[in-house]
């Protein structure tokens, strides 16, 4: 069976889902002919979409699987990010897993080709600098790390693996649980840096939350980190351990967080 066009986005989803919430305002597909896009039509493609057309089972719309795939790979940039990671949640909830590593890296390519590189670079950074970037801070960012740490020290010093910092073997040593708890760690200390802190706590904690959960899953992972947040987005999302904020002020209680002298460079 030879596949020349797929309707994908929430036509798709609408026809294997008569429950799914959203109404559709156009229809997508992906094909690679030459077509004129309008209001109510869109033509996507890249040359690596060709996989969709040579692996879907279905004639006519994107598989469900393949549309979360699709859609978990674009989550990568912060593009109509509710939307499409309101969808990720839907399909999630229905079952649904990405269980397709290459071809979620190939798709990240052609959307990297597409949208730009917009995330930090992992390669050559020490564990202590693997999700700094540049931004004012009060406190000195590992100190943050050891006073909301789950255990007697922060999950990324456990990255280290024969010597190499930030190593996919030293995070794959890890329980699964684990893995949700150093994303969730690294989070927490994005929230209180970038939200909480600045803003005295008068930021909802669940907002704050939500907001740094998304720029650890754009801006500031890449490769296999990433992969492991966006693959297991819909579980750190429902996540409502508040306890680090507890955590948070009894160390700045016990003044066991050491101040940056002139912050950092924006």
């Amino acid at each position: 069976m030879k596949i020349d066009k797929l309707i994908i986005g929430s036509v798709a989803m609408k026809h294997w889902f008569p429950d799914f919430p959203r109404v559709p305002k156009d229809i997508d597909y992906i094909s690679p002919e030459n077509h004129v896009n309008n209001k109510e039509v869109e033509y996507l493609w890249e040359s690596e979409f060709q996989w969709f057309l040579d692996n879907n089972k279905d004639s006519t719309y994107i598989d469900p699987e393949n549309l979360l795939l699709l859609k978990t790979a674009h989550l990568g940039w912060d593009i109509k990010w509710e939307k499409h990671i309101s969808d990720v949640d839907f399909l999630k909830r229905k079952g649904y897993k990405v269980n397709n590593r290459k071809m979620y890296d190939t798709l990240v390519k052609a959307f990297t080709r597409k949208h730009g590189k917009r995330w930090a670079s992992l390669k050559n950074k020490d564990s202590t600098s693997f999700f700094e970037d540049a931004v004012s801070r009060k406190y000195i960012h590992d100190d943050i790390h050891e006073a909301v740490a789950i255990y007697d020290k922060p999950l990324y010093k456990s990255l280290v693996y024969e010597g190499v910092s930030c190593s996919e073997k030293g995070f794959d040593k890890l329980s699964y649980d684990d893995k949700l708890n150093l994303v969730k760690e690294e989070v927490w200390v994005t929230a209180l840096e970038r939200y909480l802190i600045p803003e005295d706590f008068k930021c909802s904690k669940i907002h704050a939350y939500q907001k740094a959960l998304k720029k650890l899953a754009t801006t500031m992972s890449s490769g296999w980190f990433k992969y492991f947040i966006l693959t297991n987005i819909d579980v750190l999302r429902s996540d409502r351990d508040f306890t680090y904020i507890d955590k948070f002020k009894q160390a700045e209680k016990e003044n066991k967080l050491r101040y940056y002298e002139n912050g950092r460079p924006n």
